[in-house]
């Protein structure tokens, strides 16, 4: 047994010229209080949280090494880290690195272990408490990773690696000031791609989606060695030009994302979803199937389920849904996102009792519309329309979020803010979801009728 093993088993737990993207600002003031808007998910969420883009091996080690890939830099670390400083840190992003790669989440568990025997070494190390924070988002542990991130901001306040944690865990727990304030340092010490993301994801939340896709194509541009890291930045691309609906674009990235990284997963599921929005059923369930079958996550099974709902395919969607209901994603707080299935194809009351677990941990605007969606499943109307309100404050267009807001408002007998949020939704992205979409235009038709 490898030390990093054994320790893994007996650990404890711890607490363009970029000026002209950094010019335009993130578009923020307005008095009295900063205006914002929220992907993960997601990024972060979508998308699993897009943590840490540029995070794990890197690039240049590998290539000071003669080495072409990060699980060849891995055997080598293993091989030296005892007898180098820091080399259990370096150790610690290469695992991580892998987990990117590969999505198996034992390499995330060594990963843990190599930054807990780094900070043994010296707890002061900084690139190892920003390793720790990275982790604890990875779980969606966002008050953890923020404390974390402190700390290793605190060790090494010059270095911009404890600012990209510290950004996703200020977000996600709603502190939007204090986001900013973050991300203009994170700029201002490097402008590259892991500054990049963080303001498109930004501006994204504020709803200046084309600012947001301006700030992404600069994270391309600044590349990355890591075909993981490279293909991923693509995927995120993609996704802003088809909340866009400029779906041809968005093929085109997710498509140059897969040919820098055939395994790309948030780059499959993007082209998934333009199948389905597109019609062709066939494309998008067979994509959809070898990705449940490949990672095994809830989302992807009731996208799955929806794609075959839409196709008419009626006992094959309730047998996916089925299915998609018993996957979990072991070491990860998934409430708010499971309130969402669960509020559209399960039980409602349930659906509400994960929404305020998730608004609890992360009272950001993502977990609002979670939990306003819930409530409104559960004919909690009023309920429903303060936290979409919640949800909508700092301007988001994100499809999801405007369906929701123009569904409640209609419910709520608000016509005229129904109206405006689904015709904004229709124009913008008409084929956003194989259902939702034409539950929209029925709605929108019916109030305009």
């Amino acid at each position: 047994m490898t030390r990093i093993e054994q320790h893994g088993r007996n650990r404890n737990s711890r607490a363009r010229p970029a000026s002209r993207v950094a010019r335009r600002g993130l578009g923020w003031v307005a008095p009295p209080l900063l205006v914002f808007g929220a992907v993960l998910a997601a990024f972060a969420i979508l998308n699993g949280s897009a943590s840490s883009e540029d995070a794990g091996a890197d690039a240049s080690a590998r290539a000071a090494a003669g080495l072409s890939s990060t699980e060849e830099l891995v055997t080598e670390l293993e091989a030296a880290a005892p007898d180098n400083p820091n080399g259990y840190t370096a150790l610690g992003d290469a695992y991580y690195q892998r987990a990117r790669e590969t999505g198996n989440q034992a390499f995330v568990e060594q990963a843990a272990a190599a930054y807990e025997i780094a900070l043994s070494r010296d707890p002061g190390d900084s690139a190892a408490l920003a390793g720790q924070a990275t982790l604890a988002l990875t779980r969606h542990d966002f008050r953890g990773g923020l404390e974390l991130a402190r700390q290793a901001r605190q060790a090494a306040p010059r270095s911009q690696a404890p600012y990209a944690p510290l950004v996703d865990a200020q977000i996600e727990l709603g502190q939007y000031r204090a986001a900013v304030r973050s991300i203009e340092r994170l700029i201002g010490l490097k402008p590259n791609l892991t500054a990049y993301t963080r303001v498109s994801y930004f501006r994204e939340l504020q709803g200046d989606l084309a600012g947001a896709l301006d700030a992404m194509r600069h994270a391309v541009s600044a590349g990355s060695a890591s075909p993981e890291n490279a293909a991923f930045t693509r995927s995120l691309l993609g996704k802003l030009q088809a909340d866009l609906g400029n779906y041809g674009a968005a093929k085109r990235s997710y498509l140059e994302a897969l040919a820098i990284d055939p395994s790309n997963v948030s780059a499959a599921a993007g082209l998934a979803a333009i199948e389905a929005g597109s019609g062709d059923f066939d494309s998008a369930i067979r994509r959809y199937r070898a990705l449940v079958n490949e990672t095994g996550r809830p989302a992807h099974g009731y996208a799955l389920a929806e794609v075959e709902e839409a196709a008419g395919m009626d006992a094959a969607a309730r047998r996916d849904y089925a299915r998609a209901a018993m996957l979990t994603e072991p070491g990860v707080d998934t409430r708010s996102e499971a309130a969402v299935f669960e509020a559209d194809h399960g039980d409602s009351a349930e659906a509400v009792r994960l929404a305020r677990g998730g608004w609890k941990v992360a009272p950001s605007v993502s977990s609002a519309d979670s939990l306003a969606w819930a409530l409104l499943a559960d004919g909690k109307v009023a309920a429903a329309e303060r936290f979409s309100r919640e949800a909508m404050k700092l301007g988001s267009r994100d499809p999801a979020f405007l369906f929701h807001a123009g569904m409640i408002a209609n419910a709520a007998g608000d016509g005229a803010r129904a109206v405006r949020l689904l015709s904004r939704l229709l124009k913008q992205s008409p084929r956003f979801g194989p259902l939702a979409a034409a539950q929209a235009r029925r709605t929108l038709q019916a109030l305009t009728s």
